[in-house]
């Protein structure tokens, strides 16, 4: 019994663990099985404690693995969908700001246009029969003569007029805005290429 318990001993044990030819070898009482069964669960005792110690044994809130039923699934990341993603919403952002940037643009250049439309207008307005001083803000009337290619800007409206009028055609309603431009009112009614190409004939004869 003594000297089964010295077999029993961790320092024995480890020894045999090493060298397991010795525990071949190894005899007591014509009992060899019973030394290589103490050597073969000692194995098993300390590589199950060596599984155990890999395993996580927190809480498990902070586990990285499902630890309950309830615990949410772990899923593999597909890093070329994930890639695919990414590149589908930066282009769709770049299209979006693209997009907005052109409506932008389309207004700036209506305005640009529009800036330049009202100056041509106003210098072929200056260049009309204007007899007395505008003041900004104010409304008028432009008028084209009796003879044609010449034109006229009064304060009477073209229903104030009586029969003595000086004018052959009512053309358009305008206002001196703050910049010394002339706003053209009623713009459907206003034929810009016809009062554009009087205006030089005039200044030609």
């Amino acid at each position: 019994m003594i000297f089964y318990r010295r077999v029993e001993t961790k320092a024995i044990l480890l020894g045999l663990i090493e060298n397991y030819c010795f525990v071949k070898q190894f005899k007591i009482s014509g009992r060899p099985k019973a030394m290589l069964t103490i050597v073969n669960y000692y194995k098993m005792s300390q590589d199950s404690k060596s599984e155990k110690s890999t395993y996580y044994t927190g809480e498990a809130k902070f586990s990285p693995v499902p630890m309950t039923v309830s615990s949410p699934a772990i899923k593999l990341i597909d890093k070329n969908k994930v890639r695919a993603n990414a590149v589908e919403a930066m282009h769709m952002q770049a299209h979006q700001q693209i997009g907005m940037l052109r409506k932008q643009a389309e207004l700036i250049m209506q305005q640009v246009q529009e800036i330049e439309d009202r100056l041509k207008i106003s210098e072929l307005i200056y260049q009309a029969d204007m007899r007395f001083k505008p003041v900004m803000g104010q409304i008028y009337h432009l008028y084209e003569k009796e003879e044609k290619g010449k034109f006229l800007v009064s304060m009477i409206a073209p229903q104030e007029w009586g029969r003595s009028k000086a004018f052959s055609r009512y053309l358009s309603t305008i206002r001196l805005l703050s910049d010394s431009t002339w706003d053209v009112l009623d713009k459907a009614s206003f034929n810009f290429e016809e009062f554009e190409e009087a205006i030089p004939s005039n200044q030609d004869a």
